[in-house]
């Protein structure tokens, strides 16, 4: 298909309370453009008019040319500073020619194979008109939100605010505890928030099973004591329960150090064994932010929440060795650390990090990761 670009007039229409609106003539044909395939859309100019780009067959654009009385614009690229309610890379987004669309097309075909591999993939944190486009295709492809992330942290809600009575470990008949590494104490609830039960590592899951795509985040109301730690688990397995057993479980975890130098690192456990994901961070963390981890089929990518709004913490790693649902946990290795409003679950139609690359048009900006 081709794609031109037309000056076209505004027409004054009414709402139903008798306000003006103003409309373009093209509306009419939308249906016969789009019927064919094709796509329209337009930006203001001013002056009661704007600039139409429209992809459709070369016949069906001669023959809108001539039935609308449309201006042919040869260089649409004249008029940008004129541009009011879109920039020009939303237009080539909106109306792709074949090269763009192309590429488009071959990265839904391989969001879709990485889907029924995998079975969940996830798109950047980038354009959201070009997000919207690849959805649409991988919704034609018939591939919904539950298989598809949109690229956003968190996706899920709160679990636990630890607002009652001191008790536990655990913290309440939805959670359970095991041994971690010989220190089998759990979580308690205090003063309305969560602590460790005693010094040492503790730690506590809940009891449902979530995932493989899934997330968990808390807020840190108080800071760790220098090499303090709190951890974030996911896709726990044979973890034990009743502060018994889970020598020979299996979990990803993502650990917050505390210090004038916080580290952020994340493992593998394998049976008792811990293995290192990548190499250690150093991150920034504040009294009230969030933390969050998240992992979505072999991609796993820590968060942090400050200054009101979330944003990826450190690295993101790799790692396919466990695909199964499990619980999600929280830890802590001595008492000072108190976290509240634990929260998580199955990521739905979410996910943060990015892990594919669609070439760059020569038109339009580097938008899909």
């Amino acid at each position: 298909m081709s794609v031109a670009h037309y000056i076209i007039p505004f027409e004054v229409g009414t709402f139903w309370d008798g306000s003006p609106v103003y409309q373009l003539p093209l509306r009419a044909a939308n249906t016969t453009i789009k019927g064919s395939a094709g796509e329209w859309d337009w930006v203001e100019l001013g002056n009661g008019t704007a600039l139409v780009r429209v992809r459709a067959s070369n016949t069906l654009l001669n023959g809108l040319k001539r039935d609308f009385g449309l201006t042919v614009v040869t260089d649409p690229t004249t008029l940008i500073s004129q541009f009011r309610n879109k920039t020009w890379a939303d237009l080539q987004i909106n109306v792709p020619d074949d090269t763009y669309l192309s590429q488009l097309n071959t990265l839904a075909d391989s969001l879709a194979l990485q889907a029924d591999q995998q079975g969940y993939v996830r798109l950047s944190r980038g354009n959201w008109l070009e997000e919207t486009k690849i959805l649409n295709l991988m919704a034609a492809r018939g591939y919904g939100l539950d298989r598809v992330s949109t690229g956003t942290f968190p996706t899920t809600g709160l679990l636990d605010d630890f607002t009652r009575a001191n008790e536990g470990p655990p913290p309440s008949s939805s959670w359970d505890y095991f041994t971690l590494d010989g220190w089998p104490g759990g979580l308690v609830v205090s003063s309305n928030a969560c602590v460790a039960a005693s010094a040492g590592y503790r730690s506590s899951y809940w009891k449902t099973s979530y995932g493989p795509a899934s997330e968990a985040y808390v807020t840190l109301s108080t800071l760790g004591a220098s090499s303090d730690i709190v951890w974030l688990t996911l896709r726990g397995a044979s973890l034990g329960s009743g502060g018994g057993g889970g020598s020979s479980g299996t979990l990803y975890l993502a650990q917050l150090t505390f210090g004038a130098s916080p580290k952020l690192d994340m493992y593998r456990r394998d049976s008792g064994s811990w293995n290192a994901m990548g190499t250690q961070d150093t991150v920034a963390i504040s009294t009230g932010d969030k933390f969050g981890f998240e992992g979505i089929s072999g991609t796993f990518q820590a968060y942090r929440y400050t200054g009101g709004s979330w944003a990826t913490y450190g690295a993101s790693r790799s790692d396919s060795t466990y695909s199964n649902a499990g619980p999600i946990a929280v830890g802590m290795l001595n008492t000072t650390c108190v976290i509240d409003d634990f929260s998580g679950g199955t990521v739905s139609g979410g996910g943060g990090a990015s892990s594919l690359i669609v070439s760059r048009h020569p038109m339009a900006p580097l938008l899909v990761r």
